[in-house]
This record gives structure tokens, C-alpha cells and sequence, in this order.
């Protein structure tokens, strides 16, 4: 409500994505992917940070966009999903991954010892999740 504190700001943004991260490894992506939407728009509104907000920032938005492409690679694993629908997701998810992965491939590397160990695994989950999309992409382009 305060639109001064940063800090509520940050912390509201990062409390939802971690919502939608949980959200979304249960397997309930709609809700999973208001949360992931709703932290984005929160951290869009920031104006006045430092050096280090702005980094922690980038960092949330690209596990938010990997979080919203992997609600829609998670969609095209699904069986009841044609093949349309399939394509459909996993474009969705690959544009997703690709504004992501930048971030956190960056973040992966960075001195801050806390980023660095967040972010390791998503990266290598982000290529995963990637590389089933390309092969869903490949097999309905057949």
C-alpha cells in the first residue's frame, strides 16, 4: 500500500513467487501462474532501488519467468493435450525459458553465494524442461 517501501514491494514479489513455485510443484499451474504474474507486475513498479535491490530483482524475474515457462512445459507433459495444444505450450514455455535463462545463468555464477546456490539447480531444470519441449516441437512438426 505504501508505495515508498521498496522493500514490501521486494518482499511481496519474492513471497508470491515462492507461492507459485510451490503452487506449481504440485501440479496446480493456474493458481501457480496468477502468483508468478502477480510477483511481476510488483517488481515492474519499482523505481528508486540500489545496486544490490536491483540485482536481487533480475534475479526474481527470471525465476519468475522460468516458473511461468514451466507452468506451460508442464502442460504440454500432460496426456490429455493434443497435439496442437502441445506446440502451443511448449512455444509458450521456450519463450519463457528464453528471457529467463539469461538472468539465471548469470545469477548461477555470481559472487553472492546465495543467489549462486538458488539458481544452480534451476538452470539445469530450465534446460531440462527446455530440451522436452524442443523434442514435444520436433515430433509434432513431423
Amino acid at each position: 500500500a505504501d508505495s515508498k517501501n521498496e522493500m514490501a514491494r521486494y518482499d511481496a514479489a519474492f513471497a508470491l513467487g515462492e507461492a507459485a513455485s510451490t503452487l506449481i510443484e504440485l501440479g496446480v499451474l493456474a493458481p501457480g501462474q496468477v502468483q508468478v504474474t502477480e510477483a511481476l507486475n510488483i517488481l515492474s513498479r519499482s523505481s528508486s532501488i540500489s545496486a544490490q535491490e536491483l540485482t536481487d530483482v533480475k534475479v526474481l524475474l527470471g525465476l519468475d519467468y522460468f516458473r511461468i515457462g514451466l507452468t506451460h512445459a508442464l502442460r504440454a507433459g500432460r496426456p490429455e493435450m493434443s497435439g496442437s495444444q502441445r506446440n502451443k505450450a511448449c512455444q509458450e514455455a521456450n519463450k519463457w525459458f528464453a528471457l529467463g535463462e539469461p538472468i539465471l545463468t548469470a545469477a548461477s555464477s555470481t559472487d553472492d553465494g546465495q543467489w549462486r546456490t538458488l539458481t544452480r539447480g534451476t538452470v539445469a531444470q530450465l534446460a531440462k524442461e527446455a530440451e522436452l519441449c524442443t523434442k514435444v516441437l520436433t515430433e509434432n512438426s513431423k
